[in-house]
C-alpha cells in the first residue's frame, strides 16, 4: 500500500499521558458505585498492610539504618538547625507577623517529614514565598488569622491527598512557575527595602512598597543603611566565597571544608556578629532592632476559630466562617502554591527516584494541621534549607529530629539575645535568599524555542507583580489551562493520497493522538474539507486511529456522525487499527444511532476491503451506463413508407 503525502493541516507536539486517571472511564460495561462504597473501599485499602507501609515511609528506611548514618544526619540536622533560626526570622519579617512565629512555624515539619516525608532531603517549614501569599491574605489582620488560614491549609491539601488530586500541579507549566518565582521575588525584596533604609510605613504589594519608599526617601536613617549594605555585602561575599579562594589556587580539604562552612553558615554568621556589636552598643540603639521575643514554647492549643480583639475605639475579629466568605481564594491559592513549591524542591533533589506526589501532599497536610496547634503560619518545603541539607551530607529525614531540637531550643534559650538583631540585617538575609530567583534567563530560552510560551510567562509576571500574588498564580494556572485545551481541540491532522496495489486510491487521514469533546469540531471539519478538496466526494476516506488510546463519549458521537455525514454522500468511511477499548465504545454509540462501521485490524483487511469497495462502486458505475443507455426512437411517418432510420444509413453508406 502506498501513501503520498498532500498535506499537513497543524503541527503540534503531542504530550505523553502520564497515570491519567481519566483512563479508568474507558472500561467498559463498569456500574457505577456510590460516594458512601467509594470511600469506604478507599478506606479499606489505606489501612491494608502494604498501603499502611506505603504512607509511613519510615517503616522502610528505618529497617537499613545504621549507627553510622546518625553522625552524617546529626552534622547535616545541626548544620540546618543553625542556619534555619535567622532564615525563619527574616521569613516572620516578610509575612509582617511578630518574629518568634517565625520560629514556632519551623519545628513542627521537621518532625512531621521524619514519619511521613517519601525524600531524604526535604525540609518542611516557612517560606518566603509563603509568606508573602500569606501577607496579601493577612494584611491589617491579627497573627492569629495566619495561624487559621495554617489550618485550613493542611485541611485542603490532606484532601487533595484523599482525592489523588496530586496531578493538578502538572497543569502549571515552566514559564508559568518562571513568571510567578521571578515576580514573587521581586515582590519580597521590595518589602524588604524599607528597613534597610530604616523606613517604617504600611504598604500592600508591589507598587505600594515603591511608592511608600518614594515617598518616605527622605526620612532615610543612614546607619541602617550602612549596616544594610554590609550585611549584604558580607552575604554576597559568603556566598562566592569558594570560588574567589579558587583564583588564588588549589586548597587541601580541610580549607575547602572551612570555605564550605562559612559560605553554608553564611545567614547565622552575619546575623550573630551584627547581634553581637549592637548588643555591645546598647540602648538607645542607632538602627531599627527586632526587640523583645517572648521566651518559650507556644501553648499547644488549637487554632483560633473565632477571635475578636479591641484596641482603643477600634475592634478587630474574625470568625472560620468569614474567613471562608472573605478568603476563599485562599484556600485555593495557598495549597496549590504551597503544593507547588514542595513539588519542585522535591523533584529538584529526588534524583531518578520517583516521586509519589500524594504522600507528599499528606506530608504537608498533617504538618500544616499539627503546626496550627503550635501558632504555625502555612508551611512548605524550603528550597536553600533543603539545598543545604543535601550539601551538608544527610542520608535520612532523621536529620529533622536534630534541626528541630535547634529551634525548639532557640525558643526556650535564646529569644533574649533576640532583642539586638537589627532588622536591617534581616532583611539582607531575606533579600540574598530570593535575588537569585529571578529568572530572565528563561525569556531567551522561550524565544529560542517556543515564543508562544511567553504569553503565559508575562501574564503570570505582570499579574503577580502588578495585581497580586495570588491573582498572578491564579492567571498563570488559567493561562496553562487555556493552551492546555486550546492544544487539545487542535490534535495534528495529517492528510496523504494512497493507493492500494491494484491500483485502487483512497484519502488517509492519520490523527497524532486521542479523541476527546474538545477536538471533535475540528476534527470532523478537517476531515470534511479533506474529502472534499482532496477526495472530490467520491474517494474513500481511511481514518488511522492507531494514536488514539483514548476516546469519551462525544468523540464516539462525533465519530457517528461523521459516518452519517459520509453515508449522505455515497462516500464510504474505513476505521483501521482501533484498538479495542476504543472500538467498544464507539458500537456502543454507533449502535444507538443505527450506523454501522467498517472497522479494519490490519493492512490485509484494509485492502480486501477497499478493493471489495472498488469493485462494488464499478458495478454500480456499469449498471448505472446501462440502465441511461436506451434505443433510438422510429419516426412513425417513415415506419409507414417502410423506410427506416437505419435503413436510410444504410443507404447513404452505400
Amino acid at each position: 500500500m502506498k501513501k503520498k503525502h498532500l498535506h499537513t493541516f497543524s503541527f503540534t507536539n503531542v504530550v505523553e499521558d502520564q497515570d491519567d486517571p481519566s483512563n479508568a472511564s474507558t472500561a467498559p460495561h463498569k456500574k457505577d458505585l456510590r460516594i458512601s462504597q467509594v470511600v469506604s473501599s478507599l478506606v479499606q485499602r489505606s489501612f491494608q498492610n502494604k498501603n499502611f507501609v506505603r504512607k509511613l515511609p519510615i517503616l522502610t528506611w528505618v529497617r537499613e539504618y545504621k549507627l553510622s548514618m546518625l553522625v552524617a544526619d546529626f552534622i547535616a540536622g545541626l548544620t540546618l538547625g543553625l542556619t534555619t533560626i535567622p532564615q525563619v526570622l527574616g521569613v516572620a519579617n516578610v509575612a509582617e507577623m511578630p518574629p518568634e512565629y517565625g520560629l514556632y512555624s519551623s519545628f513542627v515539619g521537621c518532625f512531621v517529614y521524619i514519619f511521613l516525608g517519601s525524600t531524604k532531603y526535604i525540609t518542611v517549614g516557612p517560606t518566603v514565598t509563603t509568606a508573602i501569599i500569606t501577607l496579601s491574605y493577612t494584611k491589617g489582620q491579627p497573627p492569629q488569622f495566619s495561624v487559621l488560614l495554617c489550618f485550613l491549609t493542611g485541611v485542603t491539601t490532606l484532601l487533595m491527598s484523599f482525592l489523588q488530586l496530586g496531578f493538578i500541579v502538572n497543569f502549571i507549566s515552566k514559564p508559568v512557575i518562571s513568571g510567578f518565582t521571578s515576580a514573587a521575588a521581586i515582590s519580597i525584596t521590595s518589602t524588604q527595602v524599607k528597613s534597610i533604609l530604616g523606613l517604617s510605613f504600611s504598604a500592600n504589594g508591589f507598587v505600594e512598597e515603591v511608592r511608600g519608599v518614594i515617598e518616605n526617601i527622605s526620612d532615610t536613617n543612614w546607619q541602617d543603611v550602612v549596616v544594610g549594605v554590609i550585611s549584604l555585602s558580607s552575604l554576597y561575599f559568603l556566598i562566592k566565597i569558594e570560588a574567589i579562594f579558587a583564583r588564588f589556587g588549589k586548597f587541601g580539604p580541610r580549607v575547602k571544608k572551612v570555605l564550605w562552612l562559612l559560605s553554608t553558615s553564611r545567614s547565622v554568621t552575619v546575623v550573630i556578629v551584627a547581634t553581637v556589636i549592637f548588643s555591645l552598643i546598647g540602648e538607645p540603639s542607632p538602627v531599627l532592632l527586632v526587640g523583645d521575643v517572648p521566651s518559650g514554647m507556644p501553648p499547644f492549643k488549637p487554632p483560633p476559630f473565632s477571635y475578636s480583639e479591641t484596641n482603643g475605639n477600634s475592634t478587630v475579629e474574625f470568625s472560620l466562617g468569614s474567613a471562608l466568605r472573605e478568603k476563599t481564594s485562599a484556600l485555593i491559592v495557598i495549597p496549590l502554591l504551597a503544593f507547588m513549591e514542595h513539588i519542585t524542591i522535591t523533584r529538584a533533589f529526588s534524583g531518578t527516584a520517583r516521586i509519589d506526589a500524594g504522600q507528599e501532599l499528606l506530608c504537608l497536610g498533617v504538618a500544616n494541621i499539627i503546626g496550627s496547634f503550635f501558632s504555625s503560619m502555612p508551611v512548605t518545603g524550603a528550597f536553600g534549607r533543603t539545598a543545604l541539607n543535601y550539601a551538608s551530607g544527610a542520608v535520612s529525614p532523621l536529620g529533622g529530629l536534630i534541626t528541630g531540637a535547634i529551634i525548639i531550643l532557640a525558643l526556650v534559650v535564646l529569644t533574649p539575645q533576640f532583642y539586638y538583631i537589627p532588622k536591617s540585617t534581616l532583611s539582607s538575609v531575606v533579600i540574598m535568599a530570593v535575588i537569585f530567583m529571578v529568572d530572565f534567563e528563561i525569556l531567551t530560552s522561550i524565544w529560542k524555542s517556543k515564543r508562544l510560551d511567553l504569553i503565559p510567562w508575562t501574564v503570570t509576571f505582570l499579574a503577580s507583580l502588578f495585581i497580586g500574588l495570588e491573582y498572578g498564580i491564579m492567571s498563570g494556572f488559567v493561562a496553562s489551562l487555556i493552551f492546555l485545551l486550546y492544544y487539545a481541540s487542535r490534535p495534528g491532522i495529517k492528510v496523504s493520497k494512497g493507493e492500494t496495489g491494484a491500483g485502487n486510491e483512497f484519502l488517509w487521514v492519520e490523527v497524532d493522538r486521542s479523541m476527546t469533546f474538545p477536538s471533535m469540531e475540528y476534527t470532523r471539519y478537517t476531515v470534511m474539507k479533506a474529502a472534499t478538496k482532496w477526495g472530490r466526494n467520491e474517494l474513500p476516506i481511511v481514518i488511522d486511529c492507531q494514536f488514539v488510546t483514548f476516546a469519551d463519549y462525544s468523540a464516539a458521537q462525533g465519530i457517528t456522525d461523521i459516518l452519517k455525514l459520509f453515508k449522505d454522500k455515497n462516500q464510504v468511511v474505513f476505521l483501521w487499527n482501533v484498538k479495542p477499548s476504543i472500538r467498544t465504545v464507539w458500537e456502543v454509540v454507533m449502535l444507538k444511532n443505527q450506523v454501522k462501521a467498517i472497522f479494519c485490524r490490519n493492512e490485509v483487511e484494509l485492502d480486501i476491503e477497499l478493493q471489495s469497495h472498488h469493485m462494488a462502486l464499478k458495478e454500480l458505475q456499469d449498471d448505472a451506463i446501462k440502465s441511461a443507455t436506451t434505443t433510438i426512437p422510429v419516426d412513425p411517418l417513415a415506419e409507414e413508407e417502410g423506410i427506416s432510420n437505419n435503413n436510410f444509413i444504410d443507404d447513404e453508406d452505400k
